[in-house]
């Protein structure tokens, strides 16, 4: 057997990283570890809502850990270069837990954005991959409007389809789903594809009652982890994945 298959490749791993909360009271993240490989679902159940953007930005290398390490493909983010950092990103999607758009821009526009900034393919291509990403997602093309105009269902497979826009290494879904519970089977069909084709995906999520679906159940490929024991206070010794 391929090497590669049998031991596929860590895309991203904490190792005991810790980052104080100051809006949280003084809370910390503490001894975060964990570590996702190719081709894998995290789930990561957590009860306290501020905690999942924060995890998502560790994810990203956007909040340096005080202590220990966020390694995204074996590289330490804060050893990268401006260039390297710029680098990595390109390959991480995401669907952020507060709705992150740039007012003023068009709905379409704004989920191109990323990809034309990159320019890791073609300006055809980007949007000919996007529009089959809206169709999946349930648009007839991409969406338009000004993002401020949109109803929420819109907005968030309007996330879906910039998050999974040029099959990213890295996917990190923040409260995916939003109470848009009819998007569960759709969303978690492009999430098994993801997969397939070797993205691993950490999953945050705040509603403890997804991880009893039969349907999470029932993939492969899966680990859930739950992660009260983050919301270590201060003065804790918190606790390792």
């Amino acid at each position: 057997m391929d090497d590669k298959q049998s031991n596929p490749e860590v895309i991203l791993e904490f190792k005991g990283a810790c980052v104080e909360l100051k809006k949280l009271n003084g809370s910390v993240l503490h001894d975060v570890s964990f570590m996702i490989r190719r081709g894998e679902l995290l789930l990561m159940q957590v009860d306290n809502a501020e905690f999942v953007s924060v995890l998502g930005d560790m994810a990203e290398g956007l909040i340096e850990s005080k202590q220990g390490v966020v390694l995204f493909r074996g590289k330490d983010w804060k050893t990268m270069s401006a260039d390297q950092l710029n680098n990595h990103r390109a390959v991480i999607g995401r669907v952020f837990d507060t709705d992150l758009w740039l007012h003023g821009k068009d709905l379409e526009e704004n989920i191109l954005l990323c990809g034309r900034h990159h320019e890791r393919c073609s300006s055809d291509v980007l949007k000919k991959e996007a529009h089959e990403l809206a169709r999946l997602f349930g648009f007839g093309e991409l969406p338009a409007g000004l993002p401020e105009q949109a109803q929420p269902g819109v907005l968030i497979r309007a996330a879906y389809v910039r998050a999974f826009l040029e099959q990213p290494d890295l996917l990190i879904l923040e409260n995916p789903l939003r109470e848009e519970y009819d998007l569960f089977t759709t969303l978690l069909h492009a999430v098994h594809e993801a997969q397939e084709r070797g993205a691993a995906i950490m999953w945050i999520e705040t509603d403890s009652t997804i991880w009893g679906d039969a349907r999470i159940k029932a993939s492969q490929g899966v680990r859930i982890e739950h992660a009260r024991f983050y919301e270590a206070l201060k003065e804790d010794h918190g606790a390792t994945v």
